[in-house]
């Protein structure tokens, strides 16, 4: 007996992870976890886990009165924020910066 094309994914979604089914027309994986087909045809996977947004806190201080440049320092218990910068945990780019006040 052939076993069936998808058993893993079957496996792994009885033991309850979420499964979603490529779908041509739109171009996009859609969640199927419900109650799949199992169509032996159509494309599923296991449902990524989303990795976090990076999160940083650092204080800039600014050293221009006296000539200098920014002074810039990761945040510490010592050193108080005034930045925050987030960077996108699925793409690793740069996704947003905001002052603290």
């Amino acid at each position: 007996m052939i076993p069936h094309p998808h058993k893993e994914l079957i496996i792994a979604w009885a033991n309850g992870a979420e499964i979603e089914r490529w779908v041509n027309q739109d171009v996009q994986w859609k969640s199927d976890s419900l109650y799949p087909t199992w169509d032996e045809n159509a494309i599923y996977r296991v449902k990524p886990k989303l990795k976090p947004d990076i999160i940083l806190f650092c204080h800039v201080e600014n050293l221009y009165t006296s000539g200098g440049f920014p002074s810039v320092k990761w945040a510490s218990p010592s050193v108080m924020a005034n930045i925050k910068i987030i960077w996108d945990g699925q793409t690793n780019e740069f996704k947003s910066i905001e002052a603290i006040k």
